[in-house]
């Protein structure tokens, strides 16, 4: 009998009637896939399917369907498929049973695949039909996966959920176009999804997602590996097809992140599945940071591609230079005068305004031209992404949210010491058990190093930080910037393959990427400098490490925090009048195992323990 529903519903009075009763333990055992009644329904899918397509070359593996239960009608499926065809036949409800040619499974974790290919017994491919799901700021620790499906012959790959991002083209109110998604267009109180359809490694209009550069660095059929020599590399061919010969390798030589020479290999004859070793002429310099660049590309138009398309990339560091952290001694006069709320320092035309009520500068400035309006600020929060909320991160993790801004200041000091003024901050997290120290040293010349220390209690717990760093409310006009490290494209400690060290420019705006639903975006990491600039002024933040930035027109309250996921589209956004300047020791991974409910991979967590990070501000006018 069906309920209102239309669903069958079975009980033990038809479980007998049906001759099932020694098969099912329970009413609850019960599916159409194991229903008499139902084994023509599957079967004629099935023969229809095999009539359609049967006779189209590009159809390599059948499938018995998509997530429709298991039970013996499939069994008889695949049983009839294998007599008419000699072609693979996969079902991924089958899991590891014998109806399926290939085990298939969707969003196995990576100890869970490995753990498959080292059994013994192991005779079928092992194929995600759905792995790294790509909803919103997404696409973490591919690399990873790929690691061990590459360590394993049985593991053949996956495919990523999903292609496209499922929006509507709409229009606001307002005239702005936007994509609209589950909750917009229906009657109020229609059953959707909301925006779990926005999960695409391309827009609705096709345009590329971030992430899908880190696919494309991933799955490249062209690889390069490093010689003992510095200057001989070996190419690795891995189509299965195709000879090498039909792209040029350009190699480049990049010091500090500029390119200082290049050079253009054209004959590439590698057959498929081989490599062959070459040599390349390295500059002699023993200085800076140096890395060399692979770009292959194509020759020739080839198909839809175009002569000059970059099919495959590689970056390799062959020296690295520690930077200096310490402030230059100075010889010029420094003043430091005491206000009522703090102390105004003056050295070299530039102005430090400090609030020791609130134990942070409250204004930089070069003669008349203000740079800092505020900062910087300690910060622990990153704004959601959508696997974040799968993994109910703001809940787990929301006591971080508000760390930064409340905060007990504990102390706050001043002092002089040979020309250069020391500031002592003394922050008490109590709600995390945790200490933040704060130095802010500045010379005569002006320049200013923040030193920041963070620890915990011993012996009392508090969960994983979204973000150690700092922030800052920048004047408007220094919206243009350029840095030397990862890029150009957005990137996070879990997801930076395809982002390779260099010297990048950009607006603040154009740093920022507007996910269909807002959320957490447009990061830089392993960055070793970066610059501010109005066209006439400038400010340099440095480290002798690296550090993570941020820029956008934004704070983290603007993208709200509700399990409704508000603001819903980029037209709830509303910029600020100041440019909000993250810098960061780090922040944690985007993940993408899946969306509704795992976390970021432990290694690209922020664990509770003791950080120390430091970085130069330098304000100047141009040269």
């Amino acid at each position: 009998m069906c309920d209102k529903y239309g669903l069958y519903v079975l009980n033990e009075a038809n479980i007998e009637s049906h001759g099932l009763g020694a098969a099912l333990q329970s009413p609850y055992d019960y599916h159409i896939a194991n229903d008499p009644d139902w084994e023509n329904a599957h079967l004629d899918r099935i023969k229809r399917m095999y009539g359609r397509d049967k006779n189209h070359p590009s159809v390599i593996i059948w499938s018995l369907g998509n997530e429709a239960g298991d039970g013996v009608n499939f069994e008889k499926c695949y049983a009839w498929l294998k007599q008419m065809d000699s072609r693979p036949v996969q079902y991924e409800q089958a899991d590891n049973k014998d109806h399926t040619d290939i085990v298939c499974p969707m969003y196995s974790t990576i100890d869970e695949i490995e753990n498959y290919a080292l059994q013994s017994d192991v005779y079928r491919p092992l194929i995600l039909c759905e792995y790294a799901h790509a909803m919103g700021n997404s696409v973490g620790n591919l690399r990873d996966y790929w690691n061990i499906i590459e360590k394993y012959p049985v593991l053949q790959g996956g495919f990523i959920w999903d292609w496209i991002d499922q929006g509507i083209q709409s229009v606001h109110e307002d005239g702005s176009s936007y994509f609209a998604y589950g909750g917009d267009l229906e009657k109020p109180g229609t059953r959707n999804d909301n925006n779990f359809c926005i999960n695409g490694l391309v827009s609705p209009d096709r345009q590329p997602n971030p992430h899908i550069h880190e696919v494309k660095k991933i799955y490249q059929y062209i690889t390069v590996g490093k010689g003992s020599d510095p200057s001989e590399y070996t190419i690795y061919n891995q189509f299965f097809f195709s000879n090498l010969d039909k792209y040029e390798i350009i190699v480049s030589h990049l010091l500090n992140g500029k390119e200082i020479s290049n050079e253009t290999i054209e004959h590439l004859d590698i057959e498929p599945r081989s490599a062959k070793t070459i040599r390349i002429h390295l500059p002699q310099i023993d200085e800076g940071d140096q890395y060399i660049n692979f770009t292959f590309r194509l020759k020739e138009d080839d198909g839809i591609l175009k002569k000059g398309h970059i099919v495959a990339s590689e970056q390799f560091q062959i020296r690295s230079e520690k930077r200096n952290a310490k402030l230059a001694h100075t010889t010029g006069t420094i003043y430091i005068t005491d206000t009522k709320n703090g102390w105004i320092i003056q050295a070299n035309e530039r102005l430090f305004y400090f609030d020791k009520n609130k134990g942070v500068f409250t204004r930089m400035s070069l003669k008349d031209k203000d740079f800092i309006i505020e900062g910087p600020l300690p910060d622990f929060w990153r704004v959601p992404t959508d696997n974040d909320y799968g993994a109910n991160m703001p809940v787990t993790h929301g006591v971080w949210k508000e760390q930064g801004e409340n905060a007990i200041l504990k102390d706050v000091q001043a002092d002089t010491v040979a020309g250069v003024v020391f500031i002592n901050v003394h922050r008490r997290l109590e709600n995390v058990f945790g200490d933040l120290l704060t130095t802010y040293s500045i010379n005569s010349e002006g320049s200013l190093l923040v030193e920041n220390i963070l620890y915990f209690d011993p012996n009392r717990k508090s969960v994983n930080i979204p973000r150690v760093g700092t922030f800052f409310k920048i004047n408007p006009e220094f919206d243009h910037v350029q840095w030397y490290g990862r890029g150009p494209h957005e990137n996070y400690i879990d997801r930076r393959e395809s982002a390779f060290m260099g010297i990048w420019n950009s607006s603040i705006g154009d740093l920022y990427y507007p996910y269909i639903r807002p959320q957490e975006n447009g990061y830089r990491t392993d960055v070793k400098s970066l610059f501010l600039s109005d066209g006439h002024h400038r400010m340099k933040f440095e480290s002798a490490n690296t550090f993570c930035f941020q820029g956008q027109y934004f704070e983290h309250e603007d993208y709200g925090y509700s399990e409704k996921k508000e603001p819903r589209h980029q037209f709830d956004m509303k910029k600020r009048d100041y440019l909000v300047l993250n810098i960061d020791y780090g922040q944690m991974g985007v993940g993408g195992d899946n969306s509704w409910g795992a976390t970021t991979h432990i290694k690209y967590q922020l664990l509770r323990r003791e950080y120390r990070w430091s970085y130069s501000l330098e304000l100047s006018k141009e040269k």
